[in-house]
């Protein structure tokens, strides 16, 4: 039986890549958010906003790191 249940993926390796870059999306969207309260925290002067916010950032970065290393590591042909 070489054909596939309808609902299995066609390739699970693929599937698996593009929920991370789906997620990482996700990860993107919610960074430039932060970026841009910084921007806003700033403009009226409030330093304690803008590190707060600058430390979400941070913790969206580390997040978006560990999964592209992830795809890099697990998911990434190489030619040799």
């Amino acid at each position: 039986m070489d054909q596939q249940r309808a609902g299995d993926p066609a390739n699970p390796v693929d599937e698996v890549r593009l929920l991370l870059f789906n997620q990482a999306a996700g990860i993107t969207k919610r960074l430039n958010q932060r970026l841009a309260d910084v921007a806003e925290d700033i403009a009226v002067s409030n330093a304690l906003g803008a590190i707060g916010a600058i430390e979400g950032a941070e913790r969206e970065i580390e997040k978006l790191r560990s999964l592209m290393i992830l795809v890099r590591d697990n998911f990434t042909k190489t030619t040799a």
